[in-house]
């Protein structure tokens, strides 16, 4: 709540003028509690589950069901069937949005975004940490999007250089190798080569992005299937920190 909303709460909890503190720390405590929660139960679970677009459906209806309470207790008998329109807006919303949105909104989200160029949308998933988008150009190949941005491009490239590179540098050929931030694959593309790689972990944050850039970069063909690479959903730090193996 903003600060006039504090006091609107603290206002309408309060009924004795000798416990307004406590009344009013009681609502502020409540509201925070609510906010934390809110984000958890969002972004963990929420939002990995339902969906962006399904996510937004449920909050608007739990929004609306609470307007409807507030005017169904706060107004006379004869407003109170004023708060069948909430409800009826929470319903009718999963039904209008496909028609007004032309489609699930991620999907209309980056579809605008490639708009005008020959960019081609190969898969779209939705997951812990956003949107995550395949996709292939002309003469730029397969592109790998996170949230709109691309962070990983196919057919060779800058990446699959800095993949060699700590190979070169290493006094012995490497047999066991970690891949951090998978991203597109490229890095640990390069990694397969080697002739004496006998492990190669690659660890991402995101399963949705190893996912799609197994699934439609040709660099990664076979790459899941292969006996020597393990795919580790982590975060970089703390598995280089906690992993008990050696690379």
């Amino acid at each position: 709540l903003s600060p006039e909303g504090t006091d609107l709460s603290g206002s309408v909890g309060t009924r004795r003028l000798d416990r307004a503190g406590d009344q009013t720390g009681r609502a502020c405590a409540l509201n925070t509690l609510g906010s934390i929660a809110g984000v958890l139960l969002c972004g963990f679970a929420l939002f990995p589950l339902l969906g962006f677009q399904t996510t937004l459906f449920l909050l608007f209806a739990l929004n609306m069901a609470a307007a409807a309470a507030l005017i169904g207790v706060g107004s006379r008998r004869r407003f109170r069937a004023l708060a069948l329109l909430p409800l009826a807006l929470a319903a009718l919303l999963p039904f209008l949005s496909p028609r007004l949105l032309g489609g699930r909104l991620p999907d209309r989200l980056l579809a605008r975004l490639v708009a005008g160029t020959q960019e081609e949308i190969l898969e779209i998933r939705e997951g812990l940490l956003g949107v995550t988008c395949a996709t292939r150009a002309p003469g730029l190949g397969y592109l790998l999007r996170d949230n709109g941005v691309v962070i990983g491009r196919g057919q060779g490239g800058r990446f699959a250089v800095e993949g060699f590179i700590p190979a070169l540098v290493v006094r012995q050929p490497p047999r066991r190798v970690l891949s951090l931030g998978f991203g597109s694959g490229m890095s640990s593309y390069a990694a397969r080569l080697l002739p004496s790689l006998v492990r190669l972990d690659c660890v991402d944050l995101s399963r949705e992005n190893m996912e799609l850039a197994l699934r439609h970069f040709p660099e990664n063909a076979g790459l899941a299937q292969d006996p020597r690479a393990r795919f580790l959903v982590e975060d970089a730090y703390n598995y280089v920190r906690y992993a008990r193996d050696t690379y």
